[in-house]
């Protein structure tokens, strides 16, 4: 049996960094990237790290957040995920934007999340993910640009022998 997309209803813990993921916060269902803090030392007791994407925020925290406390069931989209940037230039800026709106920083060639990750709501203390790879960084290349519009895209379906279809799972 093929299934589309690729889903899998597991414990949080069986995740890997750069998973996508599904799961319950606030009685609502959220997007998130299974992320890891590589300057904490690992421990099997401690609760993996998750970066909320949206596609909405709970009134305390303002935009994509890290938290360490989600339920422990998920849906698990793996990593076969692909980024939507924009091509028109009134879609990207130099500056940095308000906390408010949800960004992806482009780095060189690194694509990046910008976070808070404060566990203190209203605090902000920023953050960068590593789409890719799911590892956070307190700093990145002074050299970027930030995307304000953009989606995740999903493969649901084979199209031709190297195509694929997509499903749109979360847009800004």
């Amino acid at each position: 049996m093929k299934m589309r997309p690729q889903l899998s209803c597991v414990a949080i813990k069986q995740t890997l960094p750069g998973e996508l993921l599904i799961f319950p916060e606030d009685g609502e269902s959220r997007i998130g990237l299974r992320v890891i803090d590589k300057k904490r030392p690992p421990n099997p007791d401690d609760d993996p790290l998750t970066l909320v994407l949206g596609p909405t925020f709970s009134n305390e925290i303002v935009g994509p957040h890290i938290v360490a406390w989600i339920q422990d069931d998920v849906l698990s989209l793996g990593a076969g995920f692909t980024i939507n940037l924009p091509s028109g230039p009134s879609k990207w800026t130099f500056e940095e934007p308000p906390q408010n709106i949800p960004s992806l920083v482009l780095a060189g060639n690194d694509l990046f999340v910008r976070a808070n990750r404060s566990s203190t709501p209203r605090r902000v203390g920023f953050c960068y993910v590593n789409i890719a790879d799911g590892t956070i960084h307190d700093v990145i290349s002074r050299h970027r640009s930030y995307a304000i519009s953009w989606e995740i895209l999903a493969p649901i379906a084979d199209v031709g022998s190297a195509s694929l279809a997509y499903e749109v799972v979360l847009r800004f």
